[in-house]
């Protein structure tokens, strides 16, 4: 315990040494995966394709121009069986090109507009809404939305993922930054990859949290058993949140914390890989052990960012109040976790 009364904590669940911080940035321009143990045995083409959110005749033109190797070495068999444990590389800058066509506005998608300059957008995303396309939600996302209405952002940064310097997961809501110029896209990737930035959450977790406040340090990296999830590995690329209990209380007759979390990394799912691996899932998350069903939705929710604007250095701040969605589920709270939700209504 530190004099601040933060705890700091490692991958396993006790006290340990942290780990080293790095970039969310990938300086090799190449996308490596390791075959997972539901993958074991499946065509090259088709875990390319899942892995790269890529089409797969996009990933077949790949692996024809021997931009795929496995194992250290080029494939040009598109029908390749892989094996767990396999390592299966991609040179990242081809994909890119390759499906920057694919990206395309849309009118009809509604998400919120905290605030927009010639410069930024900050957005409030809600619940059930995808950031940017992939294999599976190749149209009807934020991006699509946010060209659809500023269509200057298609040609800013990664033409896969215009404008997006940092995301969210799909079952949560909040702030995030989008870049409306290429200026604001460097600045904006800069104080991500250095963590300048900071990126406050609000969540509801299951049990009586404890430490009060932490700093969770734990590498993550893609689940071997399941294609989507991740988990805390070794291997993985470095990660620590930081968590403070509000209170605690009870939601649908059962003991639940509220705690506001910061990401000083940005790795996928961190704040939940992180907080359940500690055995407190955060209530509505079932892919990471929790027992509440709130459908798709997660209890979680992007209430603060603070960052320095892109052109005037200025240091400022935004913040999104609970959706509808959450501050209807009070109903079924206690009176002190309501009171305590209240304040960021």
């Amino acid at each position: 315990m530190s004099s601040d009364d933060t705890s700091y904590l490692d991958g396993d669940g006790g006290d340990g040494l942290l780990f080293d911080d790095e970039t969310d940035i990938d300086p090799s321009g190449e996308i490596v995966i390791e075959v997972p143990n539901s993958m074991d045995q499946i065509r090259l083409d088709r875990i390319v394709s899942t892995y790269t959110s890529s089409s797969r005749s996009i990933v077949e033109r790949a692996i024809d121009d021997g931009e795929v190797s496995l194992n250290g070495k080029v494939v040009h068999q598109k029908s390749q069986r892989v094996s767990e444990g396999d390592l299966v590389t991609v040179k990242r800058e081809l994909l890119v090109a390759a499906i920057s066509h694919e990206v395309h506005g849309e009118t009809d998608i509604s998400f919120g507009v905290v605030y927009e300059d010639d410069d930024i957008l900050i957005i409030d995303k809600p619940a059930d809404l995808v950031v940017h396309p992939g294999v599976k939600n190749t149209n009807g996302t934020l991006i699509n939305g946010i060209i659809g209405r500023y269509p200057e952002v298609a040609e800013v940064g990664n033409p896969l993922r215009p404008g997006i310097v940092h995301r969210i997961d799909k079952g949560t809501s909040g702030l995030i930054v989008v870049a409306r110029s290429e200026v604001a896209y460097e600045s904006l990737s800069e104080q991500m990859a250095e963590h300048s930035s900071r990126r406050r959450y609000l969540a509801l977790v299951a049990g009586s949290l404890s430490p009060e406040s932490a700093v969770i340090d734990g590498p993550i990296a893609k689940s071997l058993r399941q294609i989507g999830l991740m988990r805390i590995a070794p291997s993985g690329k470095a990660s620590r949140t930081k968590y403070h209990k509000l209170g605690e209380g009870t939601f649908r007759s059962e003991l639940v914390s509220i705690a506001s979390f910061e990401l000083e990394t940005g790795r996928t799912h961190q704040i939940r890989v992180h907080i359940s691996n500690y055995g407190y899932p955060i209530v509505g998350d079932r892919s990471y052990g929790s027992t509440f069903d709130l459908g798709d939705r997660v209890f979680l929710h992007a209430f603060a960012l603070t960052l320095d604007h892109p052109v005037t250095g200025e240091r400022v701040e935004f913040r999104a109040p609970l959706p509808a969605d959450l501050i209807a589920l009070e109903d079924e709270m206690d009176e002190g976790l309501v009171s305590l939700f209240r304040q960021f209504h």
